[in-house]
């Protein structure tokens, strides 16, 4: 895969975390790797989501519209405060 560099300004709290990511052992020897794998995890973590929520809607679209009751908002106040 191609590599494209990124520059980025840190405040000093942030800086000192990815500093000591580094140097602990985590097994990121760069603060590039450990930026690279955050970015990777939260990558994975939308792909989750996306395929949460295409999941729901398949089922949704599977039920067909007759599953479906028209609320009005008023409703959904009233559901929701009941908590």
């Amino acid at each position: 895969m191609a590599s494209r560099r990124l520059h980025i300004t840190l405040n000093e709290d942030l800086a000192a975390h990815v500093d000591r990511k580094v140097q602990a052992e985590t097994g990121y020897e760069t603060a590039e790797a450990y930026v690279g794998d955050l970015i990777r995890q939260d990558m994975e973590a939308d792909d989750a989501t996306a395929e949460f929520v295409r999941d729901l809607l398949s089922d949704a679209v599977k039920d067909g519209e007759d599953s479906y009751r028209a609320v009005e908002p008023s409703d959904v106040i009233r559901r929701n405060s009941l908590g």
